[in-house]
């Protein structure tokens, strides 16, 4: 297999040499995935934002997304936001109509959002915290 263009060799596991076969489509598992926890609930309680961290492409960034059908509603913050995203809110007087962040840089800079204009949100405001 080749990952980002490098060959990784996969062993299957020891239990399984004997008994493995490459070409066998296997059932998908019976377990389900569950969301525990989310930085951040809009106060309908329709919309979540989760920070991403920047990983090797080094583009954190954070996520709005439907709580129902799992579709994201905005990418905010690429380019903007360093390392990862350390805390979020919506704001509680106007409905969740903007969104609060705060990265984890080594200045750990709080930028608003105005996170329902376009696909990309509006930046409102932004300050360096020391």
């Amino acid at each position: 297999m080749y990952l980002r263009g490098r060959p990784v060799v996969l062993y299957a596991p020891s239990n399984l040499v004997d008994t493995y076969d490459v070409v066998k489509v296997a059932a998908p598992p019976q377990q389900k995935l569950e969301l525990e926890w989310v930085l951040a609930l809009h106060p309908e309680r329709m919309q979540l934002a989760s920070g991403q961290v920047g990983g090797h492409d080094g583009r954190a960034h954070i996520r709005v997304w439907d709580s129902i059908t799992l579709a994201t509603l905005a990418v905010i913050g690429l380019g903007e936001i360093h390392a990862s995203v350390a805390c979020l809110a919506f704001s509680k007087t106007d409905g969740g109509k903007y969104l609060c962040g705060i990265d984890d840089s080594n200045e750990h800079n709080i930028s608003i959002w105005d996170w329902e204009s376009g696909d990309e949100g509006v930046k409102v405001a932004e300050v360096k915290v020391k």
